[in-house]
Protein backbone atom coordinates (compact mmCIF):
# COMPACT_ATOMS: atom_id res chain seq x y z
CA UNK A 1 0.00 0.00 0.00
CA UNK A 2 1.13 3.06 -0.46
CA UNK A 3 -1.18 4.72 2.38
CA UNK A 4 -1.74 3.32 6.17
CA UNK A 5 -3.47 5.33 9.31
CA UNK A 6 -2.53 5.07 12.79
CA UNK A 7 -6.05 3.35 13.36
CA UNK A 8 -5.91 1.18 10.38
CA UNK A 9 -2.57 -0.16 11.58
CA UNK A 10 -4.67 -0.50 15.37
CA UNK A 11 -6.41 -3.28 13.48
CA UNK A 12 -3.35 -5.05 12.07
CA UNK A 13 -2.00 -6.49 15.64
CA UNK A 14 0.03 -9.18 13.22
CA UNK A 15 1.34 -6.68 10.70
CA UNK A 16 5.68 -7.05 10.19
CA UNK A 17 6.57 -5.65 7.29
CA UNK A 18 5.22 -3.12 5.17
CA UNK A 19 5.61 -2.44 1.50
CA UNK A 20 5.02 0.95 -0.32
CA UNK A 21 4.40 0.61 -3.62
CA UNK A 22 5.46 4.36 -3.56
CA UNK A 23 8.55 6.09 -3.15
CA UNK A 24 7.24 8.96 -0.39
CA UNK A 25 6.10 7.54 2.57
CA UNK A 26 4.79 10.68 3.91
CA UNK A 27 0.92 9.67 4.14
CA UNK A 28 2.33 6.17 6.12
CA UNK A 29 2.32 6.37 10.17
CA UNK A 30 6.01 5.61 10.17
CA UNK A 31 6.42 6.16 13.56
CA UNK A 32 3.77 4.17 15.02
CA UNK A 33 4.83 1.35 12.37
CA UNK A 34 8.26 1.92 14.30
CA UNK A 35 7.15 1.85 17.68
CA UNK A 36 5.92 -1.49 16.81
CA UNK A 37 8.41 -2.62 15.22
CA UNK A 38 6.90 -3.36 11.63
CA UNK A 39 9.62 -3.18 8.79
CA UNK A 40 8.95 -0.35 6.01
CA UNK A 41 10.14 -0.49 2.58
CA UNK A 42 9.46 1.86 -0.92
CA UNK A 43 9.64 1.53 -4.06
CA UNK A 44 12.49 3.83 -4.86
CA UNK A 45 14.56 2.04 -6.52
CA UNK A 46 12.23 1.79 -10.30
CA UNK A 47 11.50 5.72 -10.02
CA UNK A 48 14.80 7.36 -11.26
CA UNK A 49 15.43 6.57 -14.71
CA UNK A 50 11.49 8.09 -15.74
CA UNK A 51 11.76 10.96 -13.20
CA UNK A 52 15.30 11.74 -14.64
CA UNK A 53 13.83 11.96 -18.08
CA UNK A 54 11.20 14.12 -17.27
CA UNK A 55 13.16 16.65 -15.80
CA UNK A 56 14.99 16.81 -19.03
CA UNK A 57 11.95 16.67 -21.05
CA UNK A 58 11.00 19.78 -19.06
CA UNK A 59 14.12 21.62 -18.76
CA UNK A 60 14.93 20.92 -22.88
CA UNK A 61 11.47 22.75 -23.48
CA UNK A 62 12.00 25.49 -21.25
CA UNK A 63 15.47 26.35 -22.54
CA UNK A 64 14.49 25.62 -26.34
CA UNK A 65 11.10 27.51 -26.53
CA UNK A 66 8.81 24.57 -27.09
CA UNK A 67 6.15 25.99 -25.09
CA UNK A 68 6.17 29.14 -26.93
CA UNK A 69 6.44 27.45 -30.35
CA UNK A 70 3.70 25.71 -29.52
CA UNK A 71 1.43 28.83 -28.50
CA UNK A 72 2.28 29.58 -31.98
CA UNK A 73 1.28 26.03 -33.55
CA UNK A 74 -2.14 26.80 -32.58
CA UNK A 75 -2.24 29.78 -34.53
CA UNK A 76 -1.19 28.99 -37.49
CA UNK A 77 2.16 31.73 -36.57
CA UNK A 78 5.47 30.87 -38.39
CA UNK A 79 7.13 32.58 -34.86
CA UNK A 80 10.80 32.41 -36.53
CA UNK A 81 11.04 36.03 -35.69
CA UNK A 82 9.62 35.62 -32.11
CA UNK A 83 13.16 33.47 -31.40
CA UNK A 84 15.75 36.37 -30.57
CA UNK A 85 17.24 37.88 -27.59
CA UNK A 86 16.24 36.33 -24.52
CA UNK A 87 13.90 33.77 -25.84
CA UNK A 88 16.84 32.86 -27.57
CA UNK A 89 17.57 28.45 -27.00
CA UNK A 90 20.03 28.02 -24.69
CA UNK A 91 22.38 24.82 -24.79
CA UNK A 92 22.72 22.77 -21.54
CA UNK A 93 26.09 22.03 -22.27
CA UNK A 94 28.67 24.07 -20.17
CA UNK A 95 25.58 25.08 -17.55
CA UNK A 96 26.38 24.85 -13.83
CA UNK A 97 23.35 22.10 -12.82
CA UNK A 98 22.68 21.92 -9.13
CA UNK A 99 20.99 18.87 -7.74
CA UNK A 100 19.25 18.29 -4.30
CA UNK A 101 18.84 15.13 -3.04
CA UNK A 102 21.15 12.53 -4.54
CA UNK A 103 18.82 9.50 -3.76
CA UNK A 104 17.70 7.33 -6.39
CA UNK A 105 16.12 10.05 -8.41
CA UNK A 106 18.62 12.58 -7.77
CA UNK A 107 21.45 10.95 -8.86
CA UNK A 108 20.07 9.93 -12.38
CA UNK A 109 19.44 13.42 -12.44
CA UNK A 110 23.12 14.32 -12.19
CA UNK A 111 23.82 11.17 -14.29
CA UNK A 112 21.98 12.85 -17.37
CA UNK A 113 23.67 15.98 -16.80
CA UNK A 114 27.05 14.73 -16.52
CA UNK A 115 26.06 13.06 -20.19
CA UNK A 116 24.80 16.65 -21.37
CA UNK A 117 28.01 18.38 -20.23
CA UNK A 118 26.66 20.54 -17.81
CA UNK A 119 29.12 21.19 -14.49
CA UNK A 120 26.87 18.88 -12.49
CA UNK A 121 26.51 20.16 -7.68
CA UNK A 122 24.68 17.92 -5.58
CA UNK A 123 23.64 18.39 -2.28
CA UNK A 124 23.05 16.14 0.03
CA UNK A 125 22.50 14.83 4.08
CA UNK A 126 25.97 12.77 3.93
CA UNK A 127 28.09 14.10 1.27
CA UNK A 128 30.78 11.91 2.06
CA UNK A 129 28.50 9.44 0.43
CA UNK A 130 29.16 11.49 -3.11
CA UNK A 131 27.72 10.66 -6.24
CA UNK A 132 27.42 9.43 -9.72
CA UNK A 133 30.93 9.46 -11.90
CA UNK A 134 32.02 12.48 -13.29
CA UNK A 135 29.86 14.96 -11.32
CA UNK A 136 31.77 17.96 -10.27
CA UNK A 137 30.97 18.46 -6.18
CA UNK A 138 28.73 16.92 -3.72
CA UNK A 139 28.03 19.24 -1.00
CA UNK A 140 26.65 19.40 2.44
CA UNK A 141 23.22 21.02 3.56
CA UNK A 142 24.66 23.94 4.65
CA UNK A 143 26.12 25.02 1.36
CA UNK A 144 22.90 25.05 -0.04
CA UNK A 145 22.56 28.74 -0.70
CA UNK A 146 25.72 28.93 -2.36
CA UNK A 147 24.53 26.04 -4.67
CA UNK A 148 21.43 28.30 -5.70
CA UNK A 149 23.31 31.28 -6.12
CA UNK A 150 25.77 29.97 -8.61
CA UNK A 151 23.49 27.15 -10.54
CA UNK A 152 21.98 27.81 -13.71
CA UNK A 153 19.51 24.74 -13.27
CA UNK A 154 18.53 23.91 -9.71
CA UNK A 155 16.35 20.76 -9.31
CA UNK A 156 14.74 19.45 -6.22
CA UNK A 157 14.46 16.11 -6.00
CA UNK A 158 14.95 15.94 -2.02
CA UNK A 159 12.42 13.64 0.52
CA UNK A 160 9.81 15.79 2.19
CA UNK A 161 11.11 15.44 6.27
CA UNK A 162 10.61 18.31 8.84
CA UNK A 163 14.52 19.59 8.01
CA UNK A 164 13.48 19.95 4.15
CA UNK A 165 10.07 21.48 4.28
CA UNK A 166 10.04 25.09 2.62
CA UNK A 167 13.36 24.36 2.00
CA UNK A 168 13.34 26.81 -1.08
CA UNK A 169 11.49 29.55 0.79
CA UNK A 170 11.09 33.27 -0.34
CA UNK A 171 14.63 33.82 0.92
CA UNK A 172 16.81 31.31 -1.13
CA UNK A 173 14.73 31.88 -4.11
CA UNK A 174 15.54 35.43 -3.88
CA UNK A 175 18.99 34.20 -3.82
CA UNK A 176 18.93 31.95 -6.52
CA UNK A 177 21.31 32.71 -9.93
CA UNK A 178 19.56 35.86 -11.90
CA UNK A 179 17.97 34.15 -14.74
CA UNK A 180 18.18 30.80 -13.79
CA UNK A 181 15.91 27.36 -14.12
CA UNK A 182 13.76 25.48 -11.08
CA UNK A 183 12.59 21.99 -11.50
CA UNK A 184 10.61 20.69 -8.77
CA UNK A 185 9.93 16.46 -8.80
CA UNK A 186 9.98 16.05 -4.43
CA UNK A 187 7.08 17.31 -2.63
CA UNK A 188 5.53 20.91 -3.61
CA UNK A 189 5.99 21.37 0.22
CA UNK A 190 9.64 22.47 -0.62
CA UNK A 191 9.28 25.38 -2.42
CA UNK A 192 7.53 28.16 -1.50
CA UNK A 193 5.15 29.08 -4.65
CA UNK A 194 4.02 32.43 -4.35
CA UNK A 195 7.70 33.26 -4.29
CA UNK A 196 8.28 31.21 -7.14
CA UNK A 197 5.34 33.29 -9.00
CA UNK A 198 6.65 36.27 -7.99
CA UNK A 199 9.93 35.64 -9.14
CA UNK A 200 9.00 34.58 -12.73
CA UNK A 201 7.20 37.23 -12.84
CA UNK A 202 9.71 40.05 -12.52
CA UNK A 203 11.99 37.96 -14.63
CA UNK A 204 14.52 37.22 -12.10
CA UNK A 205 13.59 33.44 -13.14
CA UNK A 206 13.74 32.48 -16.64
CA UNK A 207 11.62 29.46 -15.66
CA UNK A 208 10.13 26.75 -14.00
CA UNK A 209 9.06 23.17 -14.28
CA UNK A 210 6.53 21.87 -11.67
CA UNK A 211 5.09 17.88 -11.33
CA UNK A 212 4.42 18.13 -7.47
CA UNK A 213 2.23 20.77 -5.17
CA UNK A 214 1.65 21.96 -1.74
CA UNK A 215 -2.11 20.90 -2.30
CA UNK A 216 -2.81 18.53 -5.08
CA UNK A 217 -4.77 18.46 -7.59
CA UNK A 218 -3.68 21.84 -7.95
CA UNK A 219 -6.67 23.91 -7.56
CA UNK A 220 -8.15 25.98 -10.55
CA UNK A 221 -7.78 29.41 -8.40
CA UNK A 222 -3.84 29.22 -7.81
CA UNK A 223 -1.75 32.14 -9.61
CA UNK A 224 0.37 28.78 -10.63
CA UNK A 225 -1.70 28.28 -13.37
CA UNK A 226 -0.92 31.73 -14.57
CA UNK A 227 2.90 32.55 -14.30
CA UNK A 228 5.20 32.63 -17.16
CA UNK A 229 7.28 30.65 -18.26
CA UNK A 230 6.04 27.53 -15.97
CA UNK A 231 5.36 24.14 -17.02
CA UNK A 232 3.09 22.11 -14.68
CA UNK A 233 2.69 18.39 -15.22
CA UNK A 234 -0.09 16.63 -12.89
CA UNK A 235 2.43 14.54 -10.50
CA UNK A 236 3.13 12.45 -13.68
CA UNK A 237 7.13 12.67 -13.89
CA UNK A 238 7.17 8.39 -12.53
CA UNK A 239 4.27 7.41 -14.70
CA UNK A 240 5.28 5.24 -17.87
CA UNK A 241 4.34 1.88 -19.64
CA UNK A 242 5.76 -0.73 -17.15
CA UNK A 243 6.07 1.44 -13.95
CA UNK A 244 3.66 -2.00 -12.36
CA UNK A 245 5.69 -4.40 -13.93
CA UNK A 246 8.67 -2.49 -12.10
CA UNK A 247 7.39 -2.40 -9.04
CA UNK A 248 5.41 -5.68 -8.51
CA UNK A 249 9.40 -7.29 -9.40
CA UNK A 250 10.75 -5.33 -6.30
CA UNK A 251 7.65 -6.28 -4.33
CA UNK A 252 8.26 -9.87 -5.09
CA UNK A 253 12.33 -9.95 -4.72
CA UNK A 254 11.53 -8.59 -1.41
CA UNK A 255 8.51 -11.08 -0.21
CA UNK A 256 11.48 -13.76 -1.18
CA UNK A 257 14.23 -12.20 0.93
CA UNK A 258 11.57 -11.66 3.79
CA UNK A 259 10.49 -15.44 3.15
CA UNK A 260 14.28 -16.68 3.07
CA UNK A 261 15.46 -14.62 5.87
CA UNK A 262 17.57 -12.52 3.85
CA UNK A 263 17.60 -8.51 4.47
CA UNK A 264 15.07 -6.30 2.54
CA UNK A 265 15.83 -3.88 -0.37
CA UNK A 266 15.12 -0.18 0.18
CA UNK A 267 14.23 -0.25 3.88
CA UNK A 268 12.95 3.39 4.97
CA UNK A 269 13.90 4.71 8.04
CA UNK A 270 11.31 6.23 10.46
CA UNK A 271 13.88 8.51 12.06
CA UNK A 272 14.56 10.52 8.72
CA UNK A 273 11.21 10.02 6.88
CA UNK A 274 12.74 8.30 3.97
Amino acid sequence: TWMLSGEELDSAPRLRWLHSSAVAVGTICLLALAERGVVVTNTRGVQGGPIAEHVFATLLALTHGVPLALDRQRTQTWAQNEFVGKRLPVRLSGLCLGVVGLGSIGAEVARLGVAFGMRVIGVRRHPEQGGPPGVHAVWGAGRLDELAASADVLVVAAPLTGETESLLDARRIAGMKAGAWLVNVARGQLVDEAALVAALESGALSGAALDVFAHEPLPAASPLWRAPNLLITPHTSGFRHGHWDDAVDVFIDNLRRWDCGEPVRWPVDAARGY
